[in-house]
């Protein structure tokens, strides 16, 4: 964002203010209580207008903390305009206060309080949830699917699919089979070598790495950044891991959508999606 629409920004807020300071400053002019109190009422409300999340475009899910303080504070504001709005109300017998002058307070006021729930149960409904486990229906394998948004979604030629709305992410267990032995994981393993091998664009791009998980389970884990058909980034991570115990094989895809403009953002984006593909393809049980 560049200065001239900074200054843009910030004087359309200036100007939403204005009405809100206006009632502000003759309720603290003082006068009648219930003419008072009918002001601030109405300043409270009015502030419902002020918004200065829209001064930089942030993103809910870098800046959590700040859209729910928000919400809070819309609703507080919003609760004690309609109070005074009341106490207004009960003391309009000294004639300081008609009844438009009330019910407009009692309105922006309700509204304010409404902004800031509906704020709150916004932020609720992007916000990342808890980790969760992930249990198939014929128990042959478990995996974790770390703190986010993620849904069963139906995906072609797969056991089971996920995707997280924010950032944008999807993982694919793509085969299982059970009654496996090393050297079956090892062959499935060289076959992903020869995959990505065939494919130029990937070919080089992509990191390789063998282990073990805390529970003994062999892996063979690939990540990378690459780009899809439109030129945008791309985070791709693909493994297989065996159970010894078990004796299931289990193969898993992962791509998940950087798009995050800023740098800082950017590389928080990447971190939270590479820890993600990371978790999701070496959590098998």
């Amino acid at each position: 964002m560049d200065i001239t629409e900074l200054g843009i920004r910030l004087g359309m807020q200036i100007l939403l203010a204005m009405p809100a300071c206006y009632f502000l400053a003759r309720a603290l002019q003082g006068g009648l209580p219930s003419r008072r109190r009918a002001n601030l009422a109405l300043a409270f409300g009015l502030a419902a207008l002020v918004m200065p999340e829209k001064l930089f475009p942030l993103p809910l899910a870098e800046y959590p903390t700040l859209f729910i303080a928000l919400g809070i504070a819309r609703v507080v504001l919003g609760i004690a305009g309609l109070v005074l709005a009341a106490l207004a109300m009960a003391r309009r017998g000294d004639g300081g206060v008609g009844s438009p002058r009330l019910l407009a307070a009692t309105m922006v006021s309700m509204l304010h309080a409404m902004l800031g729930i509906a704020a709150l149960l916004y932020a609720d409904t992007e916000l990342p949830g808890p980790p969760r486990v992930y249990a198939s229906p014929g128990g042959a394998f478990e995996l974790t699917l770390p703190a986010g948004r993620w849904k069963e979604v139906v995906a072609p030629k797969c056991v089971v699919a996920f995707s997280n709305k924010q950032p944008e992410m999807f993982a694919k267990v793509r085969t299982v089979a059970r009654e496996q032995t090393a050297s079956d994981f090892e062959a499935l393993a060289q076959l992903m070598i020869e995959r990505i091998d065939s494919l130029p664009r990937l070919r080089g791009k992509f990191d390789m790495e063998d282990g073990k998980t805390p529970s003994g389970n062999s892996y063979r884990y690939f990540s990378g950044l690459d780009q899809n058909q439109e030129g945008k980034p791309i985070y791709g991570a693909y493994s297989v891991v065996w159970s010894p115990r078990t004796g299931v094989l289990v193969e898993i895809s992962f791509e998940g959508l950087p798009q995050t403009l800023s740098a800082a953002g950017k590389a928080a984006e990447l971190e939270t999606i590479e820890q993600a593909a990371r978790t999701i393809c070496l959590s098998v049980e």
